[in-house]
C-alpha cells in the first residue's frame, strides 16, 4: 500500500483505540521484563504499559505465555 493509505489505516486505528502515554515509569519496568523474561522490547513496552495502568493484556501473541496479567487467546 501506499504512503497516503497507509495513514488513513494508521488514523482509523488511532480513532477506534485507547492511546497511553510510555513514561519513564513504564520505559524501566518495560526494559526489566525484556531482559528478565526475555522479550523482545516493543511486546515488553506493551506488557509493561498494560501493568503500570492495572489492565489486562489480551493478545493473540505467544511471546506473552505465561506472563501474568496477559491473556493469550488461541
Amino acid at each position: 500500500i501506499g504512503n497516503e493509505e497507509a495513514n488513513k489505516r494508521i488514523e482509523q486505528i488511532k480513532i477506534k483505540s485507547i492511546l497511553l502515554e510510555v513514561n519513564t515509569e513504564i520505559a524501566e519496568m518495560a526494559a526489566g521484563i525484556a531482559y528478565g523474561k526475555k522479550v523482545p522490547m516493543a511486546d515488553s513496552i506493551i506488557y509493561a504499559t498494560a501493568l503500570e495502568n492495572n489492565l489486562s493484556l489480551i493478545t493473540l501473541d505467544n511471546d506473552f505465555r505465561g506472563l501474568p496479567n496477559a491473556i493469550v487467546l488461541d
